[in-house]
């Protein structure tokens, strides 16, 4: 994920990938390490069993999107 985002504005910035990073292991059970922001990390499904979980990564979507967007009216 993180390898081919690197080459996608806005995430061409590496602030914008570690902040996904830390979304993304604010989840229970998901723990990428930093390493990982030039390659391509998973974790696993079954941890979006839990609600918390499900909201969490929700969340960190529609922050993704708002950066997204925000990328063409840059």
């Amino acid at each position: 994920m993180f390898q081919h985002l690197a080459a996608r504005e806005p995430f061409t910035d590496l602030g914008l990938r570690a902040e996904l990073l830390q979304r993304l292991n604010e989840l229970k059970g998901v723990d990428i390490p930093e390493g990982k922001l030039a390659l391509r990390p998973s974790f696993r499904l079954f941890l979006l069993e839990e609600d918390h979980n499900r909201e969490l990564l929700a969340e960190t979507l529609t922050w993704f999107r708002h950066c997204w967007d925000a990328r063409e009216t840059a």
